[in-house]
């Protein structure tokens, strides 16, 4: 891979620290008539809140020393930190696959501050507690009987709570009581769909026992793989044509992945160059209600659904555990192909992905420069037939260009929320002439263009206060609604296309194909054409399934075996 590396010293880097409320919905309420109404489930949520803390502290009885109560404690809080801060960024909780994931912070640290806030400090109460009762009771005795007495209650709580979490996730009939010595038992204890995603709602101990117990095994799964099922392979068929050695797209085609770009910010005041195109523009297809089918992997998750028409691993994230497989792509079928990087290529494994993508030259844009970006699209236009970019100035935390390029809205609003608001108004200003130049220059206007938002960012919460104070204030923003944008230009479109009903990011990838002519490409992708009305009111396979599939592709890359 070529690798070319640009600066621009316009702007430096300004990094502040943003702050959300720590919400309430983190704990639960004690609901006593579940007791007698519901008593299954209600044993079974609390107990698993008992077994793995009871399993813990019982090794209090082995020491002299009993500060180590206290230093477990503060790990614990520690932990339950960092569950809080990527859940509200991600909306799911840490798994083993989280960890893989850490090298994509190199130069995003700042991005953190914004979901801690100092009310987490309330977190570390219970370990002051843990503190004056060590100080007041430090003449335990040591005793390896209490500890082994300790330790069995433990493990016999946690055996029930297994076993009824069993009971409420099976039909009666078919209830299996398990030994703690039994394999199934074990498995049980680590089993992600019985116990683990329960319980880490009610204790994140018990869940990281899991997370280390993958972490083991994950050398083993990688080298160990399964096959499709005679059943799963089927389910692909409708969705796969003969491969061919050599395709020809009619048309250049450049993709552009907006960082964080929700659609309610696309309005005259914060985007007008991109409305000014959109009002103007007649070759266009412009879906307003794109559903974000992102997961763990966040912006390398919308680069993958954008060019390959698959969807997001069930843990971690695709271009960190399987950056070695084979992958159909858009880049796929031209030559030469580049792509512009923010950052550095060790972002989301950018480097591996693109020899996967068949992506050949890498222009990178280390101090992320949205301006500096769409410089270097244009200085390449022409050259290159295929050329996939991405903007960075929204990132979170909103704040390296909210000040340099103030958009026109109220003075008053939520600063989290006018930030954002004013570094999208910033990556507008950096493709105006670039959207402009698509009428005149002739590469482009025979070019099929696509911006799109990678993923959203706020999550219900934010996104509810911020309704609420428009709503009060009689604000015209919506940024209730959690959606990101689509927009496709190509000469092939004969007449402006607005879809406002609800569409799914993976739609972009078939719609791309016959825009460029190229429906027999050897994978169509889950998604459908939009142009193709029929295709959006019966799609051919469910988001859900949809998701399943593409995890079991990904698995045993299975590409690589259908193409061999």
């Amino acid at each position: 891979t070529k690798i070319y590396v640009f600066y621009d010293d316009t702007f430096g880097d300004k990094h502040k620290k943003q702050c959300v409320l720590f919400h309430w919905f983190a704990f639960h309420s004690i609901l006593i008539s579940a007791l007698w109404k519901h008593p299954i489930n209600f044993w079974s949520f609390y107990l698993s809140k008992l077994s793995i803390p009871l399993i813990i502290s019982s090794f209090v009885f082995l020491f002299k020393q009993k500060r180590w109560p206290v230093y477990i404690s503060l790990l614990t809080n520690l932990w339950l930190i960092a569950e809080l801060v990527y859940f509200r960024s991600t909306r799911i909780f840490i798994d083993a696959y989280s960890f893989l994931l850490l090298k994509n912070l190199h130069g995003f640290e700042s991005s953190i501050w914004m979901y801690l806030d100092w009310s987490m400090l309330l977190l570390f109460v219970p370990t002051l507690f843990i503190a004056i009762a060590v100080y007041l009771f430090n003449n335990i005795k040591q005793n390896k009987i209490w500890f082994v007495i300790t330790l069995c209650i433990g493990f016999i709580i946690n055996t029930i709570s297994c076993n009824l979490i069993k009971q409420e996730r099976r039909p009666a009939d078919k209830t299996i009581y398990l030994s703690p010595l039994s394999e199934q038992y074990i498995n049980t204890f680590f089993r992600w769909n019985l116990t683990v995603d329960y319980t880490r709602e009610t204790s994140v101990l018990y869940a990281l026992t899991y997370d280390v117990k993958t972490l083991l095994l994950m050398p083993f799964r990688t080298i160990l793989k399964s096959k499709l099922t005679e059943e799963e392979t089927n389910e692909l068929k409708p969705f796969l044509q003969p491969y061919q050695k050599k395709y020809n797209p009619s048309n250049p085609l450049i993709l552009i992945l907006v960082e964080s770009l929700e659609t309610w910010a696309v309005t005259p005041e914060v985007t007008p160059n991109l409305c000014r195109f959109l009002d103007t523009q007649e070759n266009i297809i412009w879906a307003k209600q794109v559903k974000s089918q992102t997961k763990g992997g966040n912006s390398g998750d919308g680069q993958m659904i954008l060019n390959t028409g698959l969807l997001p691993v069930a843990q971690g994230a695709a271009c960190n555990r399987f950056h070695s497989n084979t992958y159909p792509a858009l880049s796929d079928l031209y030559t030469p192909t580049a792509m512009i990087q923010p950052g550095d290529l060790g972002t989301w494994s950018q480097v591996y992905m693109n020899k996967a993508y068949h992506i050949d030259t890498a222009f990178v844009n280390p101090q992320n420069i949205d301006a500096l970006t769409f410089n270097i699209l244009k200085s390449i236009v022409g050259k290159y037939p295929y050329i996939l970019t991405m903007t960075m100035a929204s990132h979170t935390p909103f704040e390296a260009f909210a000040t340099q390029y103030p958009a026109d809205i109220p003075t008053d609003i939520p600063t989290t929320m006018a930030n954002y608001l004013n570094c999208l108004h910033y990556t507008d200003s950096c493709w105006g002439d670039f959207l402009s130049d698509i009428e005149t220059d002739p590469v482009l206007h025979q070019s099929t263009i696509c911006l799109m938002g990678d993923h959203i960012v706020f999550n219900k919460e934010q996104r509810t206060d911020f309704q609420d104070y428009c709503d009060t204030n009689g604000i015209p923003f919506q940024p209730g609604k959690a959606y990101t944008t689509m927009v496709i230009y190509s000469p092939d479109i004969a007449h402006r296309t607005i879809i406002d009903s609800t569409i799914y990011q993976m739609d972009a990838y078939p719609t791309i194909l016959h825009l460029i002519d190229c429906e027999n490409y050897y994978w169509k992708g889950f998604g459908v054409n939009l142009l193709d009305t029929a295709a959006r009111d019966a799609r051919p396979i469910e988001e859900r399934e949809a998701y399943l599939l593409s995890d079991k592709v990904m698995q045993v890359n299975w590409f690589e075996t259908y193409l061999r």
